[in-house]
């Protein structure tokens, strides 16, 4: 799970605050807000553990043969999950492009 961009902007709008009104209760306000957004994000994310996860390779390659390996990604949980996914392959396997976006 992470912080999306709202959080972000929740984190600027208390710090121009502070630079316009600097007091302590700007600072308790802005804290507070910036604690609401981080537990609205954590509360509304999709869990990690809802994914499945399945990888399909062939039985065996040598090394000058080039393979397919797919990667099945599948979302059981109700919430939608954007992420990034990164296949493990050694550098020298020659894998291309190994981080891919997820929308699911």
């Amino acid at each position: 799970m992470a912080l999306t961009g709202r959080f972000v902007l929740v984190a600027l709008a208390g710090a121009a605050a502070l630079l316009l009104f600097p007091s302590g209760w700007t600072a308790l306000w802005a804290a507070l807000l910036l604690a609401a957004g981080a537990a609205l994000d954590l509360a509304l994310a999709a869990s990690p553990r809802q994914l499945r996860l399945e990888r399909r390779l062939p039985a065996s390659v040598r090394l000058t043969e080039q393979c397919t390996s797919e990667l099945v990604v599948t979302n059981t949980g109700r919430r939608g999950m954007r992420a990034q996914l990164r296949d493990g392959w050694q550098p020298s396997a020659g894998a291309v492009d190994p981080v891919q976006r997820l929308d699911l």
